[in-house]
């Protein structure tokens, strides 16, 4: 169970039952005994009390049931997610839009680092898991996509003294060359184009986990990837230098698996 040290989850569990147990026991105990202290009552005010009971318990064992499956359902996720690249499954896969973002960072005049993030990405990854060096990658993102915490300055983004949506509506990076450094690590150089400027830029790629996801069974694989540009290179350079012209990328990316 993730939060509690190995051997731990066990025991937890095994109090909160016990707990449980205990608790139901006093509980009926206490209906009981209300029940047959109503002497004036008679039959029928005791079949009453006993009765909301029932009811009662009903709410405490759905509610004790919800909570065994929330401390069961981690451990049936971690059964299934392989942390050793080499045992990722290769073959096609294609970006999983919903949980793959791009968040930017700029310091915005020297105060904060201000983010904003891109969704509804759409791409492929084509994996070979025991030659790495072999893979290949590419990403397209919905310029138009952009959010931040103001609206104000979201739709100023998508205009033309920024990134130009109208007549620049995606933004593109296509891996040329993927150079593993590590066990879960690599180097993917490739082209990125944006506001229509391509140039060479660099992506560091950490595999996070790959398996079946427990909710549309689909075979998925994860990835962190960071970098920095230059915003200024593609044409951007509105408030440069008050907002910086250097911009940190952190993707976060899933594939499912096509074939």
């Amino acid at each position: 169970m993730k939060g509690l040290p190995s051997g731990e989850a066990p025991f937890f569990m095994g109090n909160i039952w016990k707990r449980s147990v205990s608790k139901v026991v006093v509980f009926w105990h206490g209906i009981l005994r209300q029940a047959f202290s109503h002497k004036h009552g008679g039959k029928s005010t005791a079949r009453m009390i006993i009765k909301k009971g029932a009811s009662r318990m009903k709410i405490f064992t759905g509610f004790a049931a919800a909570v065994g499956l929330a401390f069961a359902a981690p451990s049936l996720v971690d059964a299934q997610t392989v942390t050793d690249p080499a045992k990722v499954q290769a073959g096609h896969y294609a970006v999983e839009a919903g949980h793959t973002q791009v968040v930017f960072s700029v310091l915005h005049f020297g105060f904060t680092n201000f983010q904003g993030l891109f969704s509804s990405a759409s791409g492929t990854l084509d994996l070979d898991s025991k030659a790495p060096n072999a893979s290949k990658f590419s990403i397209t993102i919905p310029v138009s996509s952009v959010q931040t915490t103001s609206d104000k300055l979201t739709e100023e983004l998508k205009g033309a003294q920024w990134f130009d949506a109208a007549h620049y509506p995606s933004a593109t990076f296509v891996s040329k060359q993927v150079r593993r450094v590590g066990h879960d690590d690599a180097i993917i150089t490739g082209d990125l184009t944006l506001h229509g400027v391509t140039k060479p830029e660099t992506l560091k790629v950490h595999f996070v986990g790959a398996g079946v996801n427990p909710l549309d069974k689909k075979y998925t694989i994860g990835f962190d990837a960071s970098g920095t540009i230059k915003r200024s290179d593609f044409g951007v350079k509105m408030y440069v230098p008050y907002v910086s012209d250097e911009v940190q990328l952190h993707v976060a990316g899933a594939f499912e698996k096509q074939d």
